[in-house]
């Protein structure tokens, strides 16, 4: 039963990603905007893939992919609003899950006239071992 669900999880998050391929491929980012293919990433053991987004209505989406070796995850996600003595959080969430991955979803209400981001944390485990990334997300104005 846990093996048919990891299973179903695994296929739906795949869906996600691939499906957003053709979406990010056709946006065109304007000039200013430093373009993925000269960011340096970091490389990291047992972290694959991170994603942390903010929508213009409030959703808070975090997900992280760890290797088939990674057996816990922890999401950290922070709402922060821009001020003028800089960033401070609003609100924050954390999750756990006994896997390989993990999805926090959440909805957080923005006031308007204000600036959002997120800032997540993900650390996963795997045995003795766990790693750690921090990223931010895009900026919302309401």
């Amino acid at each position: 039963m846990v093996y048919h669900k990891k299973k179903v999880l695994t296929i739906l998050v795949c869906l996600v990603m691939v499906l957003q391929f053709p979406v990010l491929a056709s946006a065109k980012a304007p000039d200013s905007v430093i373009q993925p293919e000269s960011v340096v990433k970091p490389l990291y053991t047992y972290i694959t893939y991170t994603h942390t987004y903010l929508s213009s209505n409030g959703s808070v989406y975090a997900e992280v992919i760890g290797t088939s070796s990674v057996d816990k995850v922890v999401i950290t996600t922070s709402l922060q609003q821009k001020g003028t003595s800089g960033w401070s959080t609003k609100d924050s969430w954390t999750e756990t899950f006994y896997s390989s991955y993990g999805i926090l979803s959440r909805s957080a209400t923005l006031a308007s006239g204000k600036t959002y981001r997120l800032h997540s944390v993900y650390t996963v485990y795997a045995g003795d071992s766990s790693e750690t990334h921090s990223e931010y997300s895009n900026e919302v104005s309401k």
